[in-house]
């Protein structure tokens, strides 16, 4: 099989995202969260706070939490109080498990895609869309 030259394909185009809340975190402690969930839900919602980057799975008889405290287990910068986004488990997963990096940073808003940097024996950026929540 032929090798693809890299040369003439183009960057990918990033959307250019206002997102207001930023955290980093070791890769090794956001990897534990999907452990955590896979066996309650199918769904993860992650928020950030002035106090650190919660993530937190909720199923119908059961929830966990993961909370990384800011200073001592992640870094974050908050432009207001809170932001919260509700993402696929399985989105969250197979970043993780593709990507190995020292760190990740997470860029999210209220209810807007979720960002990742990393930097490490890869450089790049990942993006998912948020799962919506119907409001009744």
């Amino acid at each position: 099989m032929a090798a693809v030259d890299t040369a003439d394909l183009a960057d990918p185009r990033v959307p250019a995202l206002n997102l207001p809340a930023k955290a980093t975190i070791a890769a090794e402690d956001l990897l534990e969260a999907p452990k955590a969930l896979e066996s309650i839900t199918d769904h993860v919602r992650l928020t950030v706070t002035r106090d650190g980057l919660n993530v937190l799975g909720e199923g119908d008889v059961d929830q966990a939490s993961l909370d990384f405290r800011n200073g001592t287990q992640c870094e974050v910068e908050i432009s207001g109080d809170r932001d919260t986004s509700l993402f696929p488990l399985d989105s969250l997963q197979a970043f993780l498990k593709a990507v190995k990096a020292e760190q990740r940073v997470l860029h999210l808003g209220t209810d807007y895609p979720v960002r990742a940097d990393w930097e490490g024996a890869t450089k790049g950026t990942y993006l998912s869309a948020p799962r919506i929540e119907e409001s009744e």
